[in-house]
């Protein structure tokens, strides 16, 4: 597949990616949450993956 040229808000999904993966703890439990709120779990970050940036980022593509 090809990224679509006409998609410029392509860096947009990757920033959002990053700023997730920034607050993924690998130490907390799918059961815990962070003292201060703000870390998530990596049940959330596959979720939020799978649910929200591969249906935006596939919206973009094309076959070759």
């Amino acid at each position: 597949m090809q990224l679509n040229p006409k998609y410029f808000g392509f860096t947009k999904i990757i920033s959002d990616i990053y700023a997730d993966i920034d607050t993924f703890d690998p130490d907390l439990g799918n059961s815990e949450s962070s003292i201060y709120g703000i870390a998530i779990t990596e049940e959330y970050l596959r979720i939020v993956v799978k649910d929200d940036y591969l249906p935006r980022i596939s919206a973009y593509c094309k076959e070759s």
